[in-house]
């Protein structure tokens, strides 16, 4: 029995191991278990924490702030968008009630020409029904008269012509008796748009959202001061001169664009942030100074020698309402990759003002000591009222700039000189991948467009025909034999493409395009518009003279020049006189001849201002942006065009034996090198991409037809 027990015992010791090694092995697996799902939760936790938004979309976002606007914290775009500038805070949305047709015919009024609808405008602006007895606030008020919102903008949000824009030609309030009940408020005409077609139905209006924008640079400007202090008509104050409204709560922004934002100008100014100015030498038009975006040094320069004027608090608010760019003295870490703005920099001496100075006499002697050790330890913050103190170290230069000197942050145009600083526009702080966190910045450069020539709505054949006619303006004195200056200035197609083009041919080229091979500006069947009159022109040009030699068939008491192409002079007698430059032989024209009561070409008909540059239907085929962007940005590296250096390895025409730079000396005297072929002092940049005789080379074939009707700019990318 003793055996037996002893025997049975060794066979449990040997369960109790073969136990406990599983339970161990469970213990094992378990943690495994446990930690795998414990490591998944901490990446699924980790990830949404980070926010990855694509740059497209944080591009696509600044975009839209540029243009619309923004009421976004922290953005410092708020108020300065292009469509305030030019519209104003003074819109209104509204409901269309009905779209009107002519009961007789029942079409759309003018022959399908008219769109006009009856709408509900928004009753916080004016009450539903408007009647003799309303009172409506002072926006409503101003939309009482008849005509008072005639050539304001109106944009469909949806319908059929949903994101379609048009000018309001006539316009009404509906005003009833008091207790009469009534569907709308408003009556608006507008012609009917040219994108979708007059014969759908008018119920696809009925219901749909329209917005009317402010009248056009309307507006008075920043910081109107309305106050009993203020003149009659009010009066621009400080405030004004302080732009940057990002973290300003929203009454005190309200006040600040109270007179509206769309002043009656556009220059770089405090009131323009958005507008840059790139400046060039008279001569030679190379760079000379760049005033960037939403950055204004006779601004900061201002205020500098004014800083005890300031309605702010202190010196530093003062420069955060006055500055658009992250400071160093508020992010000390900051640089964007641009030294010459560091604290460092703008630090001379080490110190803001004067070292061992207190400048301002606050008490405080370049920092805060703390500990009373007469030396600055980590943590003990500088006395930044003192920073750019009159007389004082600190690098003001760093944020003025000046001739050939541009200390900014980005070169946003690619031609080598930096023209943008780094602003923000209030998105929030993101996580990477692997944890680091950042904030999305922008640059921006924003440049006028209205000095430049426009290849789709300057010139006209009148322009190539007179000059392949070369009739003379007989006029008084010794020069009775010139040709003479053309034109009264009666529109953009008086702007002369001759200029940057290299012969008469060409210009004809550009308009009419190549016969059998390609089209020109003017589409397949080479005339502007339709052939003839086109439907429109009978209201634009109505009261105007069908003729030159008809102008007592119209109220104009001179001669009218629709196309340019009269020459004027003063005659023998003393009198202006007017001469028609002529139009050569039939296969250079294309000119409707309309007949006219006396005979002569008809000057209404294929006029160039029935050039249509909105519908994609039209019979015209004006360039479009991709076809132009070789012009438009011939410095981005995305540019369907974007050059090479070719074989030589420089850009322009660089001497390869020459190296590191090139220089071929100044052998025509002229005050730089041969190969500085853009003449900015800089021998091998960007900016002398495809100049004429360098051996440069087109990385992709261009769509463009603009180099295949023309070689204007084949040569220098300025040309």
């Amino acid at each position: 029995m003793a055996n037996r027990y002893q025997r049975q015992r060794k066979g449990i010791i040997l369960l109790a191991i073969i136990s406990l090694l599983t339970m161990f092995m469970l213990i094992g697996v378990t943690y495994v278990v446990v930690s795998g799902h414990f490591k998944r939760a901490a990446i699924s936790n980790a990830q949404s924490r980070q926010l990855g938004v694509a740059p497209k979309k944080h591009l696509d976002s600044a975009l839209y702030q540029l243009v619309r606007d923004t009421d976004r914290a922290g953005s410092i775009l708020r108020g300065h968008s292009l469509m305030q500038d030019k519209y104003g805070h003074f819109s209104v949305r509204a409901r269309i009630q009905q779209a009107v047709v002519d009961p007789t015919t029942n079409q759309y009024p003018a022959g399908r020409q008219i769109l006009e609808l009856r709408i509900v405008v928004d009753p916080q602006v004016l009450p539903l029904p408007l009647s003799v007895a309303s009172n409506p606030p002072s926006q409503g008020l101003a939309m009482l008269s008849l005509g008072a919102l005639n050539g304001r903008v109106v944009t469909f949000l949806d319908s059929v012509a949903q994101n379609v824009s048009g000018r309001i030609i006539k316009s009404s309030p509906n005003i009833v008796g008091t207790g009469v009940a009534s569907p709308y408020n408003y009556t608006i005409r507008m012609l009917f748009p040219k994108t979708i077609a007059n014969t759908i139905a008018p119920a696809s209006f009925t219901g749909k959202i329209i917005v009317i924008n402010g009248r056009d640079f309307s507006g008075t400007g920043a910081g109107l001061n309305l106050t009993g202090g203020a003149t009659r008509y009010g009066q621009l104050t400080r405030q004004a001169l302080l732009p940057n409204r990002s973290l300003e709560p929203t009454g005190e922004f309200q006040t600040y664009r109270r007179g509206g934002l769309n002043e009656g100008y556009d220059v770089p100014d405090y009131q323009n942030m958005a507008m840059a100015a790139l400046i060039n030498h008279p001569n030679n038009r190379s760079l000379q100074y760049v005033l960037p975006s939403f950055h204004r040094p006779a601004l900061f320069n201002y205020w500098v020698n004014n800083r005890m004027n300031s309605p702010m608090g202190t010196w530093r608010e003062t420069l955060q309402r006055v500055l658009m760019r992250p400071t160093p003295w508020d992010h000390p870490q900051f640089t964007g990759s641009n030294p010459g703005m560091s604290l460092a920099a703008i630090l001379v001496d080490g110190f803001p003002g004067d070292a061992t100075v207190d400048d301002d006499n606050n008490g405080i002697t370049d920092f805060v000591d703390t500990n009373n050790n007469g030396v600055q330890d980590p943590g003990e913050p500088m006395d930044f009222e003192e920073l750019f103190w009159p007389g004082s170290n600190d690098n003001f230069q760093a944020l003025m700039g000046a001739n050939n000197v541009f200390p900014w942050d980005v070169d946003s145009d690619g031609d080598g000189r930096p023209d943008s600083i780094w602003v923000d526009l209030g998105l929030p702080i993101q996580t990477d991948e692997s944890g680091r966190k950042f904030k999305p910045l922008f640059a921006i450069l924003c440049t006028d467009m209205d000095g430049r020539l426009n290849l789709n709505a300057h010139g006209n054949q009148m322009q190539y025909l007179a000059a392949a006619a070369n009739n003379p303006i007989i006029t008084s004195g010794p020069s009775n034999t010139s040709v003479g200056a053309r034109g009264l200035g009666f529109g953009p197609a008086e702007i002369n493409l001759g200029s940057i083009l290299p012969n008469v041919a060409q210009y004809r080229q550009l308009l009419m395009g190549i016969p059998n091979q390609i089209n020109g500006r003017y589409g397949a069947n080479t005339t502007v518009g339709a052939p003839g009159i086109d439907p429109f022109s009978y209201y634009i040009f109505n009261d105007y003279p069908i003729s030159y030699l008809d102008q007592q068939f119209s109220s104009f008491q001179t001669i009218t020049d629709i196309h340019g192409e009269l020459g004027r002079g003063i005659n023998t007698a003393g009198n202006p006189v007017s001469e028609i430059g002529g139009i050569p032989a039939a296969n250079l024209s294309t000119l409707n001849n309309y007949p006219t009561p006396s005979g002569y070409r008809h000057t209404i008909a294929d006029n160039p201002y029935e050039l249509n540059l909105v519908s994609p239907k039209a019979t015209d085929q004006v360039f479009t942006p991709q076809e132009l962007e070789m012009v438009l940005r011939s410095h981005d590296s995305d540019n369907p065009l974007q050059p090479s250096p070719g074989p030589d390895g420089f850009w322009g025409r660089g001497d390869p034996n020459n190296l590191p730079t090139g220089a071929l000396g100044d052998n025509n005297g002229d005050g730089f090198d041969d190969a500085d072929d853009d003449k900015n002092g800089i021998i091998n940049d960007i900016g002398e991409a495809m100049a004429i005789g360098s051996d440069h080379v087109i990385l992709r074939e261009s769509p463009s037809r603009l180099f295949r009707l023309t070689d204007a700019v084949n040569g220098s990318s300025e040309a």
